[in-house]
């Protein structure tokens, strides 16, 4: 009777000792896998996030984004792009991108140098300076047009129940006064290319011609596609159809 209440004492006394450690053992692993996530998750944190630019890059590089060539209008030679983050975000965006793929800024060129004196026209007792011709035409040509493909290739896709909202958030009444403020820049440029003499219109289609050639084209896909577009008005669709583009040709 001793024997028996002896050998089942024990056997209670293993079970509560197994159980102890079987719960011990299990806190141990709980703790261990709770210190290697602390770990993790503190390495997240020390982990510094990457620069907005390189993410922009990484993402124009995998779409084949051709880099923008003209800087922008207060650019200088000796910048570079962190002296324009302040002014434009999508500048300095820009400005990285071209310096990954061209190893190099942004470099101003001397488009046409005028180099005929002023004309001097003497009215009673006073004088007047006319300049002989507007030397920055063709670059504001060039960039009146980059910016009508930027207006284009929203409304050659857009639909009715989208347009309204367009227009809301252009803050013009009608796509057409909209147009009309974009070409306005673009005709006075034209107007002033027609007084520039022959050595001078050579010498800015040799700088410029080739990219304007090609936003050319690209202006005339846009053109095709926003004229097939039912949810623009006729009005729009005229006036849009109607513009003349500056080829060298016509220069």
């Amino acid at each position: 009777m001793k024997d028996a209440q002896l050998f089942i004492g024990i056997t209670l006394t293993l079970a509560c000792c197994g159980q102890s450690l079987a719960q011990q053992s299990d806190e141990e692993m709980l703790a261990e896998a709770q210190k290697r996530l602390n770990a993790q998750v503190f390495g997240l944190q020390q982990k510094p996030a990457r620069p907005e630019w390189q993410l922009y890059i990484e993402n124009a590089s995998a779409n084949r984004v051709t880099p923008r060539t003209t800087p922008p209008n207060y650019w200088q030679n000796h910048f570079t792009c962190e002296d324009i983050q302040q002014r434009s975000h999508q500048d300095f965006l820009d400005c990285h991108y071209y310096y990954h793929v061209n190893g190099r800024y942004w470099t101003l060129q001397e488009m046409v140098v005028n180099s005929s004196p002023p004309t001097v026209v003497k009215r009673a007792s006073r004088t007047v300076t006319i300049d002989q011709f507007d030397e920055d035409a063709l670059e504001d040509y060039y960039e009146g047009l980059k910016a009508v493909i930027q207006f284009l290739g929203p409304i050659s896709s857009v639909s009715s129940e989208n347009l309204e909202a367009m227009k809301s958030k252009s803050g013009f009444g009608s796509l057409t006064s909209l147009w009309n403020m974009l070409i306005a820049k673009m005709d006075s440029a034209k107007i002033e290319l027609d007084e520039w003499p022959a050595e001078a219109k050579q010498k800015g289609w040799d700088i410029l011609g080739k990219r304007i050639t090609k936003y050319n084209k690209m202006f005339e896909q846009q053109r095709d596609r926003a004229l097939k577009n039912d949810a623009l008005d006729q009005d729009i669709k005229d006036q849009i159809e109607q513009f003349e583009l500056l080829t060298e040709s016509s220069l």
